[in-house]
């Protein structure tokens, strides 16, 4: 890895300071009582909780791994992740309450107003709604006919795209094009939709 791109890891003191401040946050959530934290303890105590908890419900939920598979992993990832990545995760996910076990999810500030109406960040464009916006994520078949006219016609990864309509035809534009598809097209097409689609 070059080192401009290394990032600092946590120290094994620091981890173990971290997961003490966490079983004691636990165990008074859970009413087994015990000494107070400071408002700076408890917050990265819940902090270490919810990156723990995302880490299981996406190696559980998306990864489609068991039980047995996650909690090492788990426990890796929990150490690592920033709070802005837990914060994507999360919302991927669609804010969730509990973990795989059942145990609650410490809500972020993504989670406010949002449980109700989060949905995935990644939709085929035949999902989208007349006047969404986002960026191409991939194309499903990148070597069929249909998609290279469309590569031709700069719907390519990264491009940004709206929706302007669905029936009788999808229209998207891209840049100055104007592009008009099928549906089976359109269901070809990965959009990464609204906050998460703008650059």
């Amino acid at each position: 890895m070059n080192e401009a791109h290394r990032f600092p890891l946590p120290t094994p003191e620091v981890e173990e300071r971290e997961e003490a401040l966490a079983k004691r946050w636990l165990e008074r959530e859970e009413g087994g009582g015990g000494a107070p934290l400071s408002g700076e303890d408890e917050a990265r105590a819940r902090g270490v909780v919810r990156r723990l908890r995302l880490a299981e419900r996406l190696l559980t939920d998306v990864l489609d791994l068991r039980e047995a598979e996650i909690a090492e992993d788990a426990c890796r990832m929990e150490h690592v992740l920033s709070a802005g990545t837990s914060d994507a995760i999360c919302t991927l996910l669609g804010h969730p309450r509990t973990c795989p076990h059942g145990k609650a999810v410490p809500p972020g500030a993504c989670c406010e107003g949002h449980r109700d109406t989060a949905r995935a960040l990644l939709l085929p464009l035949d999902r989208m709604g007349a006047g969404e916006e986002g960026r191409v994520a991939y194309l499903l078949s990148p070597d069929s006919p249909d998609a290279q006219r469309l590569l031709s016609m700069g719907l390519v990864p990264g491009s940004p795209v709206r929706l302007e309509q669905s029936r009788p035809a999808f229209v998207v534009s891209v840049g100055a094009n104007t592009v008009a598809m099928e549906a089976a097209v359109a269901a070809g097409i990965v959009v990464r939709v609204g906050r998460g689609g703008r650059a």
